[in-house]
């Protein structure tokens, strides 16, 4: 089953344990169950600029004024998948915004090195059901500002 198909099933066992709630578990539990089942993906993280500072490191809890995204979070909030965005902000362009981005997929690489048993890097659909059925969080790399 796609994860198309997989969402789209969450959702309706979602609406059905809405309709017998207190017949077997609770909709918070159903739910809990559902999300823990299912691979979550989340669709962009600008953790990014942090994972570039000498001495952070994303295997740690930070503060949300920081960073949103960490590798605790993740595994906390059954988070198993993120698009990481990749690319020089807006007033960098050209060769620069090139050598940044190069930078920041090396980083992400050396990463999923450091702790291959926590992080993956995943570049197709089958790497992150592998990743998933291993206990394995993904990263996924999403290229931002191709315009400069």
């Amino acid at each position: 089953m796609g994860l198309l198909e997989r969402s789209l099933a969450a959702l309706f066992m979602v609406s059905l344990t809405a309709c017998t709630v207190g017949q077997s578990e609770s909709l918070e539990t159903e739910a809990e169950r559902i999300h823990r089942e299912a691979i979550v993906i989340y669709g962009y993280v600008g953790t990014t600029s942090q994972i570039m500072w000498p001495n952070w490191d994303f295997t740690e809890m930070h503060s949300v004024a920081e960073s949103h995204v960490d590798l605790p979070r993740m595994i906390e909030g059954g988070l198993d998948a993120a698009f990481f965005s990749i690319g020089a902000v807006d007033a960098v362009t050209g060769a620069p915004a090139v050598q940044v981005s190069v930078e920041e997929i090396e980083r992400y690489h050396r990463l999923t090195e450091e702790h291959p048993d926590e992080l993956a890097l995943c570049r197709s659909g089958e790497d992150v059901r592998r990743a998933h059925g291993e206990g394995i969080r993904c990263i996924l790399l999403g290229m931002m500002g191709g315009h400069n």
